[in-house]
């Protein structure tokens, strides 16, 4: 069931103290939307009701690639209003070349980075059948520092995030892509050693997740976030 526009709307108007940094869910993929005290990002925009086309005026949409549950021209079209500075492979960013603003699109490679409104997107490789698959790691303007690994499989790669960036939070795939499962979100959580761990792209297994990282990494925090919830991460 689609989240309610209500859902967006309270986010959208969320205010938020510097130290802070709100996250939402919205659906089974890796769809989130973050919110700063400046800024508004979403991930990875479909199935997302209409209302919140209409709501939304994200900072930054980014796309971390073409298939089908992470990217949707038309709602990348109206949600950017031709305002958002989207971020996305080359071959997305040529598909909306044609519909929306060329000053609006960036495109990013894994290994590069891009400043806007003092949040740092950095492109980061991903393993997962796609041209070009990212994950993101994102540093809001007060040092909160993100990774979400999008619906890439666990990689050994993944151990520069945690020594490079030291995520206070990594949000993990734990279902649905390839080779992705409670246990493979526990490896890449090994890997990371973020403060928090947070599973997404599922339906199932969350409970699992929870308690295989509770068991085996006791220092790492693991939020099971509900589509919809509004959690706010403080630093």
């Amino acid at each position: 069931m689609p989240i309610s526009g209500s859902r967006f709307k309270e986010i959208s108007e969320l205010g938020l103290k510097d130290n802070e940094v709100a996250l939402m869910w919205f659906n089974n993929y890796s769809g989130f939307v973050f919110k700063t005290s400046k800024s508004l990002i979403i991930v990875d925009p479909v199935d997302l009701p209409n209302e919140a086309l209409e709501i939304l005026e994200p900072d930054i949409i980014f796309i971390s690639h073409e298939h089908y549950d992470h990217y949707n021209k038309g709602t990348v079209t109206k949600l950017s209003k031709n305002k958002s500075k989207i971020v996305a492979p080359r071959h997305i960013i040529m598909d909306l070349h044609v519909s929306v603003s060329d000053d609006t699109l960036h495109v990013i490679k894994a290994g590069e980075s891009l400043k806007h409104n003092d949040i740092e997107l950095i492109g980061f490789e991903a393993s997962h059948p796609s041209p070009e698959p990212l994950t993101l790691v994102l540093i809001a303007e007060n040092g909160i520092t993100i990774y979400h690994a999008i619906d890439s499989a666990t990689f050994d790669g993944m151990r520069e995030v945690g020594e490079k960036y030291k995520p206070d939070i990594a949000i993990v795939p734990i279902g649905i892509a390839p080779r992705t499962s409670p246990k493979e979100g526990l490896r890449a959580i090994t890997l990371i050693r973020p403060k928090i761990a947070i599973p997404h792209h599922a339906t199932k297994g969350f409970n699992e997740f929870k308690s295989l990282v509770n068991s085996n990494l006791p220092e790492v925090s693991v939020k099971v976030l509900d589509k919809g919830e509004i959690w706010i991460y403080s630093k």
